[in-house]
């Protein structure tokens, strides 16, 4: 795989930025009364997102690791990922909405759109190229019917 870089660091990364970009560079800051109960939603959605889904990984025994995704051993099609091809990125993007809502300051959304543009680009393009190489048709018929993320 080209970019060895695991996307929870990325995600954490991505968090730490957006957290001293409120601090220190307030963009756009706002606040209203129901940005507490939105973001929470959003921790929630994320959490309900990306566990389950690495839950599966871990049930059918396949490697979770998106830095070796040839080690794959099963597609998996169940769950969650008949509405998402990637629904652990998308539990990580959800948190991340979460904590935009939580700082309320509108120069995030760069941090978010960074954070999108890098998985695909990098992340996912990558892990496609090898899911295609490993399981060919099946694979493709896949990408066919299910969104990389919603």
């Amino acid at each position: 795989m080209k970019l060895k870089v695991p996307p929870p660091i990325l995600f954490l990364s991505t968090g730490l930025m957006m957290f001293l970009t409120a601090r220190y560079v307030p963009l756009g800051q706002w606040s209203w009364s129901g940005a507490g109960i939105v973001s929470k939603l959003f921790f929630v959605l994320g959490f309900f997102c990306a566990f389950p889904a690495t839950w599966q990984f871990r049930k059918l025994r396949t490697t979770i690791d998106p830095r070796n995704p040839q080690q794959t051993s099963t597609l998996v099609r169940t769950g969650l990922y008949r509405i998402s091809r990637n629904p652990m990125y998308l539990g990580l993007l959800l948190v991340l909405v979460g904590w935009f809502f939580h700082l309320g300051q509108a120069g995030n959304l760069l941090w978010l759109l960074g954070f999108v543009i890098w998985m695909n680009r990098f992340q996912i393009k990558a892990e496609e190229e090898a899911l295609a190489q490993k399981f060919g048709a099946e694979y493709e018929e896949y990408k066919k019917q299910v969104r990389p993320w919603l």
